[in-house]
This record gives structure tokens, sequence and C-alpha cells, in this order.
């Protein structure tokens, strides 16, 4: 029964629930991380870590699976992978990854929603 409680209570320490973007980042850099730990010889780590020969094709390119990771993390995939290899790093970075997308999201949207009420309240003065 203590471990149910304690599952249960774990979002009341970070002051929030976690949303379904974050899971999805969590979910995310810790596959990252499993990839990067796993043998050099498995083929889903040269699935993601392969380079293809050849020329690309014209127009924009195609997003690729590591893109999120550089995007959500603002670090290269080589820094990310080099920080993966240290546990408790790569744990206490993933807690900051997931809080700063969470207040970053927070922020835009009230961002938004104060321009958009603003705007409602110009579009109502004039009338």
């Amino acid at each position: 029964m203590a471990t149910e409680n304690q599952k249960q209570g774990d979002h009341k320490k970070n002051g929030h629930k976690p949303n379904i973007v974050q899971r999805i980042i969590q979910r995310k850099l810790n596959f990252f991380a499993h990839i990067c730990r796993i043998s050099d010889d498995r083929l889903i780590k040269h699935v993601v870590f392969g380079i293809i020969d050849g020329k690309n094709k014209r127009g924009r390119p195609k997003r690729r699976w590591t893109d999120d990771l550089v995007d959500w993390c603002n670090k290269d995939i080589g820094s990310l992978y080099r920080l993966v290899m240290d546990r408790m790093k790569w744990t206490h970075f993933m807690k900051f990854v997931m809080d700063t997308n969470y207040y970053g999201q927070l922020f835009t949207m009230k961002v938004y929603y104060m321009k958009v009420v603003y705007k409602m309240r110009v579009f109502f003065c004039c009338w």
C-alpha cells in the first residue's frame, strides 16, 4: 500500500501533474537513453545514429526522430549521448527539460490568451 501511495503522490512533490506532452518527452528521452546505452552492434542503434550514403532529395529536409530531442534539450546529439552515460546527470537533466517545457508551454499559452483578450477589448471598444 505504501508504494501505491508514494506513486500517486509523486506529482505533488513537483507541484503539478505531468501533462501528455511531458509524458511524451519523458518517454522519448528514456528510450533515447536506452538506445545510447545498448551495445553498438544492435540494429536499433544503427537505425537511429546511422548515416545513409548518397544525395538528399530536393526541398525541405525530412524530420528525424532525434530532431525533437535537439529542440527540447537545446543540445546536439553528441553531447546528449555523452550525458546519457552518467545516469545521475541524465536523470537530473531529464527533470530539468521536462520542467522547462512545462513552464514554457504555460508561459506561451498565457501570452497567447493575453493577446486574444487584448484584441477582443480593442474590437469591442471600436464598435
